[in-house]
């Protein structure tokens, strides 16, 4: 072999293994990307848990109130909405769909 040759093969050699260490090794692009994704992942689950905080937190300030009133009527709000809550000589009255 030619001296060219042996440094053709030397460039080549280093080529390949700088190549596999970009594409295959630690701190690769493909773990960049999957990196990249995890990310992202985790951004939009803060965002979500960003806006169960803010509206949990309204919660907690329409149930303190200003004055008793206005948190009796927030307490008595969620007792209607989740538990169902009828006053007395109230009529309650299920509309449903037909088609449902």
């Amino acid at each position: 072999m030619t001296f060219f040759k042996v440094v053709l093969w030397l460039q080549l050699s280093l080529f390949v293994w700088l190549q596999a260490g970009l594409w295959l090794g630690t701190g690769s692009l493909v773990e960049l990307w999957q990196l990249d994704q995890r990310v992202a992942d985790k951004r939009a689950q803060t965002i979500e848990k960003q806006t169960r905080n803010a509206s949990l937190l309204q919660e907690i300030v329409d149930l303190k109130g200003i004055g008793a009133h206005e948190s009796a009527e927030a307490i008595e709000e969620k007792a209607r909405l989740h538990l169902g809550m009828i006053r007395p000589n109230e009529s309650f009255f299920v509309i449903t769909n037909p088609r449902e």
